[in-house]
């Protein structure tokens, strides 16, 4: 638990720019359709650091703005943000379609029809930066924050469940037993899943 955030929060960047630190996870997310759901809340802007990293997508500041990168580095939408205040930040996708929609505290920031997401599950999921190898290349990408009850979808929320998730902190829009939740991890401490899958 971190000292003025919510229960089961996750601070990385700790030592930042120093080290790296963050989770990286496997081969989670659905090429088809999904959704993810993340709060964050940075201690400090810099250059570009890195809430969520993907070979389909980023989710990152960049200075003093929040921004969704998509189809390699295409910027999808892009709002500006504060140190030290949380924001509910969400993105869908729908390969059906090619649609990816970026939302920030329940609003829709900005949305794209021609997201190229085959590759989205070529190298997993890195959580807090863009890599974490041990040693000081791409340090700049290292986010320095808070993130809190990561939400990982196999369905593309609509924006009434989005706005549902931003107003109920904390709480799943489905729970983990229902098949469309693909997983959420609520940085209990323990290094699972909320359905006890070790990550």
């Amino acid at each position: 638990t971190i000292t003025n955030a919510p229960t089961q929060s996750m601070e990385v960047g700790m030592d930042y720019p120093n080290k790296k630190s963050g989770s990286a996870l496997g081969d989670l997310l659905s090429t088809n359709a999904g959704s993810v759901s993340v709060w964050a809340k940075a201690d400090t802007l810099n250059t570009e650091g890195f809430l969520i990293n993907t070979a389909g997508f980023k989710l990152n500041y960049v200075g003093p703005n929040l921004q969704a990168v998509y189809n390699g580095l295409t910027p999808l939408a892009i709002t500006s943000a504060t140190a030290g205040v949380w924001y509910h930040v969400a993105l869908t996708w729908d390969d059906s379609t090619s649609n990816m929609t970026f939302y920030v505290n329940g609003s829709l920031i900005g949305s794209a029809n021609d997201a190229v997401l085959s590759p989205m599950s070529t190298w997993g999921i890195t959580v807090g930066g863009l890599n974490f190898v041990d040693d000081m290349s791409q340090l700049a990408q290292q986010f320095d924050g808070k993130l809190y009850d990561l939400q990982l979808y196999d369905h593309t929320l609509d924006s009434t469940a989005v706005s549902n998730l931003y107003i109920n902190p904390g709480s799943p829009e489905l729970e983990v037993s229902d098949a469309v939740l693909a997983n959420r991890y609520l940085f209990d401490g323990d290094g699972d899943d909320a359905a006890g899958g070790v990550h």
